[in-house]
């Protein structure tokens, strides 16, 4: 009987190591087949960022420009918020600060941050009161990836004091924080939430601490003038130190061979699919979607503001098709009309001018793609 025991678990041990590593090859395959559909545009990317991208990385450095410290780091290297967030996490970068953001064909894009960390000119927070304002909050669309300044989407709104809130990595979470922090003190007539694919996920739970900050739309600010908090920036001063110390990489540089095959050993690809499958047969707005859109509407209520939705859809050329972004279009699409909330989805729009509605070298909108999302959202006020 012992014997036996002893054969059957040696037995059982190799089987299900053979079935594991068939597991991983198979990971290692079915990864490869999917990265073949997009090898032309990868190919494109991987050249720009050798060719391109580094050399403009060195000259700015070189300047003293810095990288953006995106409030998406708080989330994706948790240690950040673990070893600097006491109470608040911030939604903004660096203030006052040079920094370099990307390139998708118009050269490296570089601007001074305003006194909050956002993409303004300082002069848009002064005087508010007496001001029309008007707010965009996103994440890299609304910030102006990758693009000039005079381009991107609020640029266009000359008859506004037009602040812009959008951060790249931003999401819906960050989103809800955005509005309960900046509508009670800027009073806009108009705020825009503009929304993406990757809006779709459940990540960044970590600024659920903010929203449960009563007085957060006091304690983000100084005492006496409107600027981040000493609190909030020793949170981004030290998660700067961690950058410059961690993201050494250069563009286009690939990790080490054996970081690259040790991924498939937790089968990455195989559980990604699995999961996308799952999720389409009974697929769910996020609650970070609703919790974002519901503040947004309550705090205008409040505020006497305006809210407007709009969808930017992913470029079919740059990015690989994405299964789940119809299923979640079609939830955002039906909660507005359920809700009786004003809601502008120019995919169609975007879809009929090509190519040319984005970048060259990225997957971010051209020049002409961000006007005619501007143009759009201005005719939707003017009908209002």
């Amino acid at each position: 009987i012992k014997k036996n025991l002893k054969f059957t678990l040696i037995a059982y041990f190799f089987t299900s190591f053979l079935i594991y590593g068939i597991l991983v090859v198979g990971d290692y395959f079915y990864h490869l087949a999917q990265y073949s559909k997009m090898r032309v545009t990868n190919d494109i990317l991987t050249k720009r960022k050798k060719e391109e991208d580094r050399k403009y990385l060195a000259e700015l450095k070189s300047l003293g420009y810095e990288r953006i410290i995106f409030p998406y780091i708080y989330y994706y290297y948790p240690e950040t918020s673990k070893n600097y967030v006491k109470e608040i996490v911030p939604i903004s970068a660096q203030p006052n600060k040079n920094v370099y953001y990307c390139n998708e064909g118009y050269g490296m894009i570089n601007f001074k941050t305003d006194r909050m960390g956002f993409r303004n000119n300082n002069s848009v927070w002064d005087d508010l009161k007496n001001k029309k304002n008007i707010l965009f909050i996103g994440d890299s669309y609304t910030q102006g990836a990758c693009v000039e300044e005079n381009n991107v989407i609020p640029s266009y709104f000359k008859d506004f004091n037009s602040i812009n809130l959008g951060l790249d990595g931003n999401n819906p979470y960050i989103y809800a924080n955005l509005s309960k922090i900046f509508i009670p003190r800027i009073k806009p007539k108009y705020v825009i939430q503009i929304f993406h694919a990757n809006d779709n996920t459940e990540l960044g739970k970590i600024f659920l601490k903010n929203m449960e900050i009563e007085d957060i739309d006091k304690r983000y600010f100084k005492k006496d003038k409107l600027e981040p908090s000493d609190e909030v920036l020793s949170v981004i001063a030290n998660t700067g130190k961690y950058i410059d110390k961690n993201f050494t990489k250069l563009p286009g540089e690939r990790d080490s061979l054996f970081k690259r095959g040790s991924r498939y050993l937790s089968l990455p690809t195989i559980r990604h699919n699995l999961n996308i499958t799952l999720k389409k047969r009974k697929f769910k707005l996020p609650y970070s979607s609703v919790l974002s859109i519901d503040t947004l509407v309550q705090l205008c209520k409040k505020n006497n503001c305006t809210p407007i939705f709009l969808y930017i859809p992913v470029s079919k050329y740059w990015e690989d098709n994405n299964p789940l972004e119809k299923p979640y279009m079609d939830s955002l699409n039906n909660f507005f009309i359920e809700n009786n909330l004003v809601y502008l989805d120019i995919s169609d729009k975007i879809y009929k001018m090509g190519k040319s509605a984005f970048a060259p070298k990225g997957k971010h909108l051209s020049p002409t793609g961000y006007k005619l999302v501007a143009e759009e959202i201005l005719k939707k006020i003017n009908s209002l």
